[in-house]
């Protein structure tokens, strides 16, 4: 056998060799992957089953916060469906479903019409969960709608309550919930030259006041109705 020929024939064996062996590292890959992949659907059937045990935990919370704000006779529900793949976050797809007057069919969560009734659902369930994720900022809008007195005066106590963990920013027309905020702004829309502008101020502790009275009254603002706006205030 020529040198050549020599030299062929051990590179042949060398890459034929080489063809084995990353088979057999491509096999064995495989077959580790296969168990790791078998070890974490075991722990997402565990998340899962953690998952339903206390959803029922978190309907009967929930059920009991709104009705202190002002949603009676509410039902919850937590459903799971499995997802094909899992993710970081296991293999369940998660859906709150809701029914918030008797007689009514529970419907997803994420289809709820009422703007008030939704911020104030949302409310609810940040309020039990704000423990958990402390890192957004929320919004609530509407939240005062077909609300008073001592639901109100509840309403403003929860997001007193979160606030200390997450930074809220409330649109309300009433005042026992504004009066709660640690800054007021003042929203005024008005026309100039035909365009509709909207004017935002940052209220001083004197036009808080003035302000939360003016809510309060509606019209004239009289002693009586400063006096209760500083007692809400201060």
């Amino acid at each position: 056998m020529s040198y050549y020929e020599k030299l062929i024939s051990e590179t042949y064996n060398q890459d034929y060799d080489d063809e084995l062996n990353s088979r057999e590292i491509i096999n064995n890959l495989n077959i580790e992957m296969q168990n790791l992949k078998k070890q974490i659907i075991c722990l997402c059937e565990k998340l899962t089953d953690i998952r339903v045990r206390e959803s029922k935990k978190i309907c009967l919370e929930l059920q009991k916060t709104l009705s202190q704000l002002g949603i009676l006779n509410s039902k919850l529900e937590i459903k799971f469906k499995k997802k094909l793949n899992f993710d970081c976050n296991g293999q369940d797809e998660i859906e709150f479903f809701i029914s918030t007057n008797i007689g009514e069919d529970l419907k997803p969560l994420a289809k709820f019409i009422s703007g008030g009734e939704i911020s104030r659902i949302m409310l609810a369930i940040k309020s039990i969960f704000v423990q958990f994720d402390n890192n957004s900022t929320l919004v609530f809008d509407e939240i005062d709608t077909g609300i008073g007195g001592k639901t109100a005066h509840c309403v403003a106590e929860k997001l007193k309550k979160i606030s200390y963990d997450s930074p809220i920013i409330c649109i309300t027309h009433l005042a026992q919930i504004a009066a709660v905020a640690d800054q007021h702004f003042l929203v005024q829309k008005y026309f100039d030259a035909d365009i509709t502008k909207i004017k935002i101020s940052l209220l001083d502790k004197n036009q808080r006041l003035n302000e939360l009275a003016r809510m309060l009254s509606g019209k004239d603002i009289t002693e009586n109705i400063l006096k209760t706006a500083r007692e809400l205030l201060f």
